[in-house]
């Protein structure tokens, strides 16, 4: 994965979308290399990540006369805690000025380098939610074989230190991932966010899928392979958790606000 530092216009670095929420990336480009994400597609998102070194003194400005009602989004096309947060420190500078100013805000990662900036958190517990995505295939993987998820282990901490906190299987994978093992491991007052896989056949992204289910998942390749070319991802997806409907603690995304 190839770093690029550079100097992000506005345009760039705030994503408006159909809705008028406002997301900011301090970084393009992603080292988790889910294969069902929708951003692979975007011409110069894959494989480097653009460090937007430029991105605190922007967000600055564009900030200055932000409605203090409103929320800001961290993290659409990006991961705010890629590991190379801990050298640039960008999420944690914008982050920075939120606090000064007391807006709120939602931040998307899929990491545990998160607790880095756990004081952070903990002082703006009132402005904050955090969103911790927990599907990551490998990740996933070693949390049935082990027990170990270092997303769910983040998410819990940041909750027991009073911090919102929102967990997501977006998407679930048949076979894959265990619901009811994720909500046991979760902090009872996480919710958890679900959402089906949205892949379809004759795609790059199908082909991206069913590669990543051959190295760790094989004996699902032929299931995943006739689910996707029948078109019955929403389908499997309404039995997965058809179980779980009148769970409190289970929403359907996309998020609330």
């Amino acid at each position: 994965m190839r770093t690029i530092e550079t100097r992000a216009t506005v345009k760039e670095l705030v994503h408006v979308t159909a809705h008028n929420h406002h997301y900011i990336n301090p970084y393009f480009g992603c080292s988790e290399g889910c294969p069902f994400c929708c951003w692979e597609e975007l011409p110069g998102w894959s494989g480097k990540i653009d460090v937007r070194v430029n991105a605190p003194e922007l967000f600055e400005k564009y900030i200055e006369n932000w409605d203090p009602n409103k929320v800001i989004y961290i993290g659409s096309c990006c991961n705010p805690y890629e590991s190379l947060e801990a050298k640039y420190r960008l999420t944690r500078r914008i982050l920075s000025m939120l606090k000064d100013r007391g807006i709120r805000f939602l931040l998307t990662t899929s990491t545990k380098l998160i607790l880095d900036d756990m004081e952070l958190f903990v002082a703006m517990k009132e402005q904050a939610i955090v969103v911790m995505e927990l599907c990551r295939i490998k990740r996933i993987k070693t949390f049935n074989l082990t027990g170990y998820h270092e997303g769910i282990e983040a998410g819990n901490l940041l909750r027991q230190n009073g911090v919102t906190v929102w967990a997501t299987l977006g998407p679930i994978l048949p076979g894959i991932t265990d619901i009811q093992k994720v909500l046991d491991a979760l902090n009872d007052e996480i919710p958890l966010y679900v959402s089906p896989l949205d892949v379809s056949p004759m795609t790059a992204m199908r082909r991206r899928l069913l590669d990543a289910i051959q190295r760790e998942y094989p004996e699902l390749v032929l299931r995943y392979d006739e689910m996707i070319a029948q078109k019955k991802c929403e389908e499997v997806f309404e039995k997965e958790i058809h179980p779980f409907l009148e769970n409190p603690r289970i929403y359907r995304m996309p998020f609330p606000i």
